[in-house]
This record gives C-alpha cells, sequence and structure tokens, in this order.
C-alpha cells in the first residue's frame, strides 16, 4: 500500500543530514469535492514535500481508496496512484484540482476529474512532516544510509475534538503524557533513529559494506492521514513503514476512528451491537469473495488467506456509510498478498447498530 515511489524519490533527493520539521507552504492537508467522470467524489490530500498521499472515496459508498505520488513541478503536473492499477493525472491551481483519471494507468482511457478545495467538516488541521537521512560512511562512494520520514495532521486550535487528537496522535508515538507539539516529538525521534543506527553499525568493516550496501540500509516511515471526515466522525490511518536489512520491509495500517461528539475514540462494541458482532464473519466472508472475485464455494485460500475464514479484528475503521476492516501483512494472509481490506455497507448492519452510534451517520 505504501508509496514505494515516493521513498525512492525522498531517497533520492534526501541524502542529506537531517532536516527540521517543515509546515506550510512545503506541507498541508486539504479536503476537495467534485467528480471523476459524473460520479461525486471527496478527496483527502496531504502534501509533505514533494511527496503527496491520502485518501478518496466516491460518495455514495464512502469506501477510501489509498492514494499516493508527486507533483514533478513540470509538464507532467501531479501523478497519484491509487487501488490496484489507477492513476490521477492532475493540475493544482489556486483552490481547483483538475485532470483525468484512469482504471488501468497502462489500458484505460481517462475521463475527466474536476475538484474544488472545500470547507473541513468539524476541525481545521496542520500537517508538520520531516524527513532526512543520514549516510553511515560519508566518505564512501555509494554508502549505505538511513532514512527517516514521519507526517501528521495536527488540528488547529484547543477545542475539545482538537486536544481529543492531539492527545491520540501523541499516543501513537508513545507519548503518553505532556503536551508538546507533534514537531518536536518527530525531531526527537528522528535524532534518536539516526543516532541508534550509526551506533549499530560503528564498527562494521568497509568491506561488508561494499559488498553488501543495501543491507545495511535503514528506513523508517511513519504518516497519520486523515482518511474520512464528517461533522461527528474521524477516521485517521496511521501508517508504518521499518525496512532494517533482509529481503524487504514490513509495514502496517492502524486506523483510528473518533465520535467528535463526545470526544472519544470509538470501539467496535460502540459501532454494533452483539448481534451485530456476530454477523461479521459471514459479512466478512461475502465482501472478500466479492473483492477478489472468488466463485460460489470456491475456498478463501484462493483469495490469498492462509485458512479459509476471515475474522474480524480490532483494527477497524468507520465512515458514514460502512465499516472496512484492515488486515497487516503476514496476518491472515502471506506478504505478497499485501495488506488486506475488506470494507462492508451499513447496509448490511442498519439492524446492528449501536443507537449513539447512529445518530453520528446523520
Amino acid at each position: 500500500m505504501f508509496p514505494r515511489l515516493v521513498r525512492m524519490i525522498l531517497l533520492a533527493a534526501l541524502l542529506t543530514p537531517a532536516v527540521e520539521v517543515v509546515s506550510q507552504p512545503q506541507s498541508w492537508y486539504s479536503r476537495y469535492t467534485g467528480t471523476i467522470a459524473s460520479y461525486p467524489v471527496t478527496v483527502h490530500l496531504h502534501r509533505m514535500g514533494p511527496a503527496f498521499s491520502g485518501y478518496y472515496y466516491y460518495n455514495s459508498r464512502q469506501q477510501p481508496i489509498y492514494l499516493n505520488g508527486t507533483d514533478s513541478g513540470g509538464r507532467a503536473g501531479l501523478m497519484l496512484y491509487a487501488g490496484a492499477n489507477e492513476v490521477f493525472e492532475m493540475r493544482l491551481s489556486g483552490n481547483s484540482l483538475t485532470g483525468t483519471w484512469k482504471k488501468d494507468a497502462a489500458r484505460s482511457e481517462g475521463v475527466p476529474v474536476r475538484l474544488t478545495k472545500s470547507p473541513l467538516a468539524s476541525m481545521d488541521f496542520d500537517m508538520v512532516f520531516t524527513t532526512g537521512s543520514v549516510m553511515l560512511r560519508p566518505r564512501m562512494e555509494g554508502s549505505p544510509a538511513a532514512t527517516y520520514d514521519a507526517a501528521s495532521i495536527w488540528p488547529k486550535g484547543n477545542t475539545a475534538s482538537a486536544l481529543t487528537i492531539k492527545r491520540t496522535v501523541r499516543e501513537q508515538w508513545d507519548e503518553k503524557a505532556g503536551n508538546e507539539d507533534i514537531g518536536k516529538i518527530f525531531l526527537r525521534e528522528k535524532k534518536a533513529f539516526f543516532t541508534s543506527y550509526l551506533e549499530e553499525y560503528r564498527d562494521t568493516q568497509d568491506s561488508f559494506l561494499v559488498e553488501y550496501p543495501y543491507s545495511y540500509n535503514m528506513d523508517e516511515t511513519r504518516w497519520i492521514l486523515v482518511a474520512f471526515h464528517s461533522r461527528s466522525l474521524l477516521t485517521l490511518a496511521d501508517y508504518a513503514y521499518a525496512y532494517t536489512g533482509g529481503a524487504h520491509g514490513n509495514y502496517s495500517t492502524e486506523y483510528l476512528s473518533f465520535d467528535l461528539a463526545s470526544n472519544r475514540r470509538l470501539r467496535l462494541e460502540d459501532v454494533l451491537n452483539g448481534a451485530g458482532l456476530q454477523k461479521l464473519p459471514v459479512l466478512l466472508e461475502k465482501y472478500f469473495r466479492q473483492s477478489r472475485e472468488l466463485r460460489p464455494g470456491e475456498d478463501l485460500t484462493a483469495g490469498g488467506l492462509f485458512e479459509n475464514r476471515i475474522e474480524p479484528n480490532e483494527n477497524f475503521y468507520v465512515t458514514a456509510k460502512g465499516i472496512g476492516f484492515s488486515y497487516a501483512p503476514y496476518e491472515i494472509g502471506p506478504y505478497a498478498a499485501g495488506e488486506i481490506n475488506v470494507f462492508i455497507p451499513f447496509t448490511e448492519l442498519s439492524a446492528y447498530l449501536q443507537p449513539s452510534f447512529r445518530n453520528l451517520l446523520r
């Protein structure tokens, strides 16, 4: 799921000493609304220097789809990649984002995309990020390097909702106490990461670094982005990636959904009653089968699962029209299957919604 292309671009451009935390204008979060062809959509877009990332969804369904890319600043404009093979070719001008969308980058004809920056539903955010790299042997050509990349939305103001989100974001970085802005936490974590990297390989012989340079690279990325936002609901996606040697890095996305009316993070029991919780395995199987185009009666293992069943976990997210469950690589399927995401529309669960949660959907 994570933008490997973006990581490669950042690594090539940022093999320099660590930089400071950046805010506007190099970074921002904006909500855009408009259409792909004639279909109404919403886009939550985050800029972090040269990188763009976020989620979009068709308003009729509200199933978040991850997207990422970069702005070349030239003729190509803003290129955003989403889903399996989707691509947006866009131009950002003032409050407008326009261009084309292709379902398949290699084969599909483009359809028009017209988006306009829209007021946020109930909260406004800054986007804070830091990124940088340090070479293990600065005087060695092709030296291995460590790259650190952290970003997060950060609510403006100090309303009850803003304070709840700020506290949660700090906790995601294991800061259980204190009232620091997230930028200071980023800088401290980045410094500790680089110090640990240089210390770990301090006595490694240069000959090993020349022979196996990739094995001595280290990469840590953490982004907290808006996936859905309405007047009463907010869902954040906390993406984490780490490479510490070996064949590949490991990654996962943790979702955090909030009731903005009562300023608290939602648990699964806050969304569904007992009967609804019991119904989830059947619905997860149904929508997993649809997403993988499995034939009736075909084992779920044919769709990439380890076992012929799928159970709900605690890593869920909500929009105003459905609930999704996300499974990290190796959790229920092999690494090659990537993150497995199953979305269930509330039309399947309308009889099982908790009354207090149902009120948030109005």
